[in-house]
C-alpha cells in the first residue's frame, strides 16, 4: 500500500503530490486512465498497486509534456521528430503518446504547421522539387496526405520553375554539365520532363 502524505493543486487539472516513498511529482488529471482515481487525492488516502501505478503514469505522462513544451517553445516539430526526442531524454512511450494526444488536441503540437514551417525554411537555402521534398517530409513522420497538403500550399506561394532555375544556375556555377547536371535535377525532385524544358530553354507552357 502506497500513503499520499500531501497534496497541492497548482493549476487547473494540475496537481503536487507527494508520497511517503518518494519526491514531489506533478500529474495532469486527464492523463489517469481510471478518472475514478482522481477523486481520491486527499492526504492521508492508501493506494492499491495499480491505483499508485495509475498515478506514477500520470506523472510520466505529464513530465514528459513538460519537455516537449519545452522543445516546442524553440520550434515546430512533427509528432514523429518529439517522440524521438523524448524517447532519448528517457520518458516512456506510453507518457510521450498521451503527452502528444494531449499538446495535439490542443493544437500545441501541429504535423501540419510542421510540414509549413519546414518547406519555408528548406527553401531559403536550398532548391529542390516537389518530389525531394515530399520525400523529406515523409521520412521526418509527416503522413502522406498532410505532406501534399503542405506541398500544395507551398507551391501556390512558390514558383516551381523558379525553383528549378535556380537549382540549374547553382549546379552550373559548380561545374555540371548535361548529363550529370540532369542526373542531379532528378535526384533533387524535379520532374523530369520540366527539367529537359528548362534545359532547352523551351518556354513554360
Amino acid at each position: 500500500m502506497y500513503t499520499l502524505t500531501a497534496v497541492k493543486n497548482t493549476a487547473p487539472d494540475v496537481y503536487q503530490l507527494t508520497f511517503l516513498t518518494l519526491p514531489p511529482f506533478y500529474l495532469r488529471l486527464e492523463y489517469l486512465d481510471f478518472p475514478d482515481h482522481a477523486g481520491t487525492l486527499t492526504p492521508n488516502t492508501t493506494y492499491t498497486d495499480e491505483a499508485y501505478a495509475d498515478l506514477i503514469q500520470a506523472g510520466l505522462a505529464f513530465a514528459a509534456e513538460r519537455k516537449a513544451l519545452e522543445y516546442l517553445n524553440r520550434s515546430e516539430h512533427s509528432r514523429f521528430g518529439l517522440t524521438r526526442k523524448l524517447t532519448d531524454k528517457g520518458h516512456n512511450a506510453a507518457a510521450i503518446c498521451k503527452a502528444c494526444d494531449y499538446l495535439e488536441g490542443r493544437n500545441w503540437l501541429s504535423d501540419r504547421r510542421f510540414a509549413e514551417s519546414f518547406l519555408r525554411n528548406r527553401s531559403i537555402s536550398r532548391a529542390e522539387g516537389r518530389t525531394r521534398l515530399l520525400g523529406e517530409l515523409t521520412s521526418r513522420g509527416i503522413d502522406r496526405h498532410i505532406a501534399n497538403e503542405a506541398l500544395d500550399a507551398f507551391f501556390e506561394e512558390k514558383d516551381e520553375a523558379q525553383i528549378l532555375e535556380r537549382a540549374v544556375d547553382k549546379l552550373r556555377r559548380q561545374g555540371k554539365k548535361e548529363e550529370a547536371l540532369e542526373r542531379s535535377l532528378l535526384r533533387l525532385g524535379f520532374s523530369y520532363k520540366d527539367i529537359k524544358r528548362v534545359l532547352s530553354g523551351t518556354p513554360d507552357e
